[in-house]
């Protein structure tokens, strides 16, 4: 059987409750969103001891596009609503997040195009202005 990785993080924290130790990513948090029912309860079954990483995303927009500000982009996705697509994670994931709090913070129409992962061809889209911006983690 195969599974993505949303399923992974899914079941996998479901079997590590209560385990001695057990590290955690947003991608536990946004299912508990996602999903009804889990095999485990976030907030009672596991304790947090210590946060000891932050990984701030970052947007990404092609080069084809006549901006190089975030106002700029903003003006320019209002003047084309629905026009411009993003690129992400897959559906769920912390930088489909992004992508979605951006569009309702800047009150802008956006398509969402959800890759394997941001590298297993949205970046090469979004180099090649198949996709206009991309959300992603710094480090990538």
């Amino acid at each position: 059987m195969k599974f993505g990785r949303r399923q992974f993080f899914r079941i996998g924290a479901g079997a590590f409750a209560g385990a001695a130790l057990l590290q955690l990513n947003v991608a536990n948090t946004i299912n508990t969103a996602l999903y009804e029912k889990l095999s485990f309860n976030l907030l009672t079954d596991i304790m947090p001891v210590a946060s000891f990483m932050r990984v701030p995303n970052v947007m990404e927009v092609t080069p084809s596009l006549p901006v190089k500000t975030v106002p700029e982009f903003i003006a320019y996705a209002k003047a084309n609503p629905g026009k411009i697509s993003y690129a992400s994670s897959g559906v769920g994931s912390s930088l489909h997040m992004s992508g979605e709090l951006f569009k309702a913070l800047a009150k802008v129409e956006m398509t969402h195009v959800p890759y394997r992962g941001i590298g297993a061809g949205g970046l090469a889209d979004l180099m090649t202005g198949v996709v206009h911006v991309a959300f992603d983690n710094l480090p990538s």
